[in-house]
């Protein structure tokens, strides 16, 4: 099926048709992204920063799109989601803005209403460069890493953006929505693979856009935001299988 990058599908495998601007086809390849090339659509409440807090279980990674749903009753009285708060700041779970699959997460990663935590860390976008089953390497999004859970070779549980460089993490679940497991299985990335971390490095971002925006990505990690009119003139095909 053929559209533009407006009306494409999150977490789809688009392929880059044309190009209807010449200055836009210019920037773009720029970064090395061209006619041809292989892109995904980001939904932009994944793009909120990555957030770690505390609590009794331990630390815990949060993506965007999770901890914008979580509401906080912070110690000073304030509710807000946690993607608002700031470093150092402590409260407890007062609400969670979203449906099963979001409760089922919270709930695998040790989380329930009424949890005291510390907000320990805003994490700005990042990748974690990572080897799948000894044979291919990726570039997970700080978001992805976190939705992953599995077990590290000296039988700790965590999440795989909680995890040690260089040891051995099988996959047990992978938690949040229909976004994120598209997403999952764009990467082939399933239940009983063994990933091991090799480096964590800032993800390129370039900003084309202020205010309304649209975001590309890639498997390298790159993120690209795009204005209204610059998502309308990008074509691209996708199969109806993959949705």
């Amino acid at each position: 099926m053929f559209t533009n990058f407006i009306h494409a599908p999150h977490g789809s495998a688009l392929c880059i048709e044309r190009i209807n601007s010449e200055q836009l086809e210019k920037e773009l390849f720029r970064t090395g992204i061209t006619v041809g090339s292989i892109i995904y659509r980001m939904n932009a409440e994944l793009d909120l920063h990555t957030v770690k807090i505390r609590h009794k279980g331990g630390d815990t990674v949060l993506s965007g799109g999770m901890g914008g749903k979580v509401l906080g009753h912070l110690d000073d009285g304030r509710i807000i989601a946690l993607t608002e708060m700031k470093v150092g700041e402590k409260g407890h779970i007062e609400a969670v803005e979203g449906g099963n699959d979001l409760l089922c997460a919270m709930k695998s990663l040790g989380l329930e209403h009424g949890q005291e935590f510390e907000m320990i860390r805003i994490l700005p976008p990042m990748e974690y460069i990572t080897l799948i089953n000894g044979k291919r390497r990726e570039r997970l999004s700080e978001g992805m890493a976190a939705k992953i859970l599995g077990t590290l070779e000296n039988g700790e549980h965590c999440q795989f953006a909680n995890g040690c460089a260089g040891s051995n993490f099988t996959v047990e679940k992978v938690i949040g929505g229909e976004n994120t497991q598209k997403i999952m299985q764009a990467f082939n990335i399933c239940k009983g693979d063994i990933l091991v971390l090799e480096t964590v490095e800032n993800a390129p971002v370039f900003k084309l856009a202020q205010g309304e925006r649209f975001i590309l990505t890639n498997k390298a990690g790159l993120r690209i935001y795009l204005k209204k009119d610059q998502a309308e003139a990008i074509i691209v095909s996708y199969s109806e299988t993959a949705m």
